[in-house]
C-alpha cells in the first residue's frame, strides 16, 4: 500500500484540491480516488489563507470516504489548530493572556472563526499530536516539545488531546508558546549558526517514540534551500536521512507537493 503526505495547508483549500487533482488522487466530484492508500496532513490547517474551514471540511470528507474504501485519512494537530482553538475557547478575556489577539496575528482568519462549527471543533480538540505510520514518526514541529508531554506516542496523544478540551489556560499558553521551537534537528539553528547536537537530538527523538524516520512540517523548505516557494516541489532530507521536512510553503506561494513512499 502506498502513503502519501501533505505538509502545512494554511487555509489553501484551492490549491489543496488542485494538488490532489494534479495526482489524480481525487475523482473530478472531489472524492476519494486513493483505494487503499494512506494518506496524511501534518497539521496547520488554518491561518494565513482564506478558507481554513473549507480545509477541515474537505479533510473530513476524505477521511469518511477512505474508510468505506479500506483507504486511511490522517490529520495531525498543528500549532496554528492550537491557536485557533485557544482563541475560540478562552476570546480575550483573559486579558493577560489574550488568546484571540495572537491568533489573529499568527494569520487568523475571521471568516474560519465565524464559520466553524461545533463538530469540526470536537475534531480539532481530538486529533493526534503524533503518529506513526510505516514505522515513520510523524509529528507537525521539528521540535523535541513532545517529551514534555509524555515518553509515548499514545501518552503524548492523550495528554494534548486532555489540554485541549480542558480551561487551563496557563497550560494553553504553555503549549503555544513550546511550539515556537523550531530548527532541533538540524545542523544549525534559526540564526544559521552550526549546532552539531541536531542529529543527536533526532536519534534520542526516534529512541523515544520509535521509528526510522522523523517526517514533520511547521518549517517551510524554502528556508532552508534558498529556493522561491513556488519552486519548491519536494521535501528536504537532512540528519543523515533521519529527518524529513515536507512543508511545502504554500501560504508564501508554493502550490504544494505530495511525499510519498
Amino acid at each position: 500500500m502506498t502513503t502519501y503526505i501533505i505538509g502545512d495547508v494554511h487555509g489553501q483549500y484551492e490549491k489543496l484540491v488542485a494538488l490532489l487533482r494534479r495526482e489524480n488522487l481525487i475523482t473530478p466530484q472531489l472524492d476519494w480516488a486513493m483505494g487503499d492508500a494512506t494518506l496524511c496532513f501534518m497539521g496547520d490547517y488554518f491561518d494565513r489563507g482564506p478558507n481554513g474551514v473549507g480545509v477541515v471540511e474537505f479533510i473530513i470528507h476524505l477521511q469518511q470516504q477512505a474508510s468505506q474504501q479500506g483507504g486511511i485519512v490522517h490529520a495531525l494537530l498543528g500549532n496554528h489548530e492550537v491557536a485557533f482553538l485557544a482563541a475560540y475557547r478562552f476570546g480575550d478575556h483573559r486579558q493577560s493572556k489574550p488568546f484571540f489577539t495572537n491568533w489573529l496575528d499568527m494569520g487568523g482568519v475571521m471568516d474560519d472563526m465565524q464559520h466553524i462549527t461545533p463538530e469540526q471543533i470536537h475534531w480539532l480538540s481530538h486529533l493526534p499530536a503524533m503518529l506513526l505510520v510505516d514505522n515513520r514518526l510523524l509529528i507537525h514541529a521539528d521540535s523535541s516539545i513532545y517529551t514534555a508531554y509524555g515518553a509515548s506516542v499514545e501518552e503524548v496523544n492523550n495528554n494534548i488531546t486532555h489540554l485541549l478540551n480542558s480551561d487551563d489556560d496557563v497550560q494553553w499558553h504553555k503549549l503555544l508558546r513550546q511550539f515556537r521551537q523550531r530548527y532541533e534537528f538540524l545542523p544549525f539553528n534559526w540564526h544559521g549558526e552550526k549546532q552539531p547536537q541536531g542529529l543527536a537530538r533526532a536519534q534520542a527523538f526516534l529512541t523515544i517514540y520509535g521509528g526510522v524516520q522523523i517526517v514533520h512540517g511547521h518549517l517551510p523548505v524554502f528556508r532552508l534551500t534558498n529556493q522561491a516557494p513556488e519552486e519548491v516541489t519536494e521535501p528536504y532530507i537532512y540528519a543523515d536521512g533521519l529527518c524529513v521536512d515536507v512543508d511545502p510553503g504554500m501560504y508564501k506561494g508554493g502550490h504544494g507537493f505530495i511525499f510519498r513512499w
